[in-house]
């Protein structure tokens, strides 16, 4: 009897993972000209806030993490890199719906 073949997963394809540099993919934030982002505020409640254009975000403390992370700044023209500290907190940026939704009335 004839063992039906095993079909390949796109993470078993070899060439997945390889460089291409027909693939252009548009950097955001290269585009963003200097100068300031945005604005976050920060209430008297303690609830906190990040405006970025029109768009509005709630910011909330992320989970803590288990093991260590660092900043890490690399200049691949002088193939450098310097560490710039420890990371002790997250943080989560969610849209507010709230203002979405009062946005989409508009």
């Amino acid at each position: 009897a004839a063992t039906p073949e095993k079909k390949k997963s796109s993470v078993d394809d070899p060439t997945l993972f390889e460089p291409r540099d027909e693939l252009e993919i548009p950097n955001r934030i290269q585009s963003i000209p200097a100068g300031y982002m945005g604005k976050l505020r920060v209430y008297r409640s303690g609830r906190v806030e990040l405006v970025l254009g029109n768009s509005s975000f709630d910011v909330m403390e992320g989970c803590p993490c288990s093991f260590k992370e660092e900043v890490t700044v690399i200049d691949p023209d002088k193939k450098e890199a310097a560490v710039l500290g420890n990371i002790s907190s997250h943080y989560v940026c969610t849209p507010n719906i709230i203002s979405l939704l009062e946005q989409s009335k508009k």
